[in-house]
């Protein structure tokens, strides 16, 4: 959200309402009054699964009105829009004045993503088939491992799968 945006927390039903269009304005709210402008990333994004399946719960889609567009390119809107939402992954709010919102007064920290307390989240997984070459078994273990593939991942500022 903009920086100017009184708004520190939604539940995740009003996050669903206003992505869905049913709440289309902030004083709706209780908030000043200004019309919502809803940012969505393309729903052909893995991301963008994750939201349809947590905010709208596989069965609504986002309003038509919604402005879909990259991830880098929702947060940079959002900087110039004191009345836009939207979401995009951790990677693109680095150095980007941006606020975020909690969720059901819940924030997107590590711990609470790790631990499954913070709703909107997606996991990537590695998939082999059940006997694999000595190459793959020792990529896995790099990805894994806390000290080189979670370092990275902590490094670009996502959540690793393992807690340290």
């Amino acid at each position: 959200m903009h920086p100017s945006n009184p708004i520190t927390n939604l539940s995740l039903e009003d996050l669903r309402e206003i992505a869905i269009g049913s709440v289309t304005d902030w004083k709706e709210l209780g908030l000043p009054e200004g019309k919502i402008q809803v940012y969505s990333q393309n729903p052909n994004r893995g991301s963008y699964e994750a939201w349809r399946s947590v905010v709208l719960e596989d069965k609504n889609n986002v309003t038509l009105k919604a402005k879909v567009m990259d991830g880098k390119d929702i947060v940079k809107s959002i900087v110039n829009d004191p009345n836009g939402i939207g979401f995009s992954s951790p990677l693109n709010l680095i150095n980007i004045a941006v606020k975020t919102v909690s969720i059901n007064e819940c924030l997107p920290t590590p711990e609470n993503i790790q631990s499954g307390k913070y709703p909107i989240r997606r996991a990537l997984s590695l998939v082999t088939k059940q006997k694999i070459k000595p190459e793959v078994h020792e990529f896995i273990e790099y990805c894994l491992d806390p000290k080189k593939g979670q370092h990275i991942i902590k490094t670009l500022g996502l959540v690793p799968t393992r807690a340290e």
